[in-house]
C-alpha cells in the first residue's frame, strides 16, 4: 500500500502524443513506440504538431516498406521479411491514430484502448 501510496500519476509529452506510462515502475513495454498498440498512448487530435510528426512517419515508414518490398522482390537473402513486418506494424498503428475520432468535448483519444491503462480523466471538482 505504501509503495502504491507513493505513486504519481504523470503525463509524459512525446513528439508523437502523449504517455501516461509509469516509467518509475517499469520500463516502456513498447520501447518508444506509442505508435504500436500502445494502451498508454493519447493523441491530442488538434495537436497540429503531433499530427505533422505522425504524418512524417507514416511517409518514412512507407519508404521503408517499399525498398524492403523491393530487395524482397529482387529475391535476395536478406532480412527484408522483418523490415517488412515491422514497417506494416507501424503503418497500421499511425493509421488506427490518425483515423481515430474524439468522442463528446474532448479532442485527446486513445486509440489503442481496450486494456487496462494507468490513466484516469481529471475529474472537475
Amino acid at each position: 500500500d505504501a509503495f502504491l501510496d507513493g505513486q504519481l500519476q504523470a503525463v509524459h509529452v512525446t513528439p508523437l502524443g502523449l504517455c501516461t506510462h509509469d516509467f518509475k515502475v517499469a520500463p516502456c513495454p513498447k520501447m518508444l513506440n506509442c505508435v504500436k498498440d500502445c494502451d498508454d498512448y493519447l493523441f491530442d487530435t488538434a495537436n497540429q504538431t503531433h499530427r505533422h510528426n505522425l504524418v512524417q512517419l507514416r511517409l518514412r515508414t512507407e519508404l521503408t516498406l517499399n525498398q524492403a518490398l523491393a530487395q524482397k522482390d529482387r529475391g535476395e537473402r536478406d532480412l527484408s521479411e522483418n523490415w517488412i513486418a515491422e514497417a506494416r506494424a507501424t503503418l497500421a498503428g499511425v493509421q488506427r491514430v490518425l483515423s481515430t475520432q474524439p468522442l463528446g468535448d474532448t479532442t485527446v483519444v486513445r486509440p489503442f484502448g481496450g486494456c487496462d491503462s494507468r490513466f484516469d480523466p481529471l475529474k472537475e471538482t
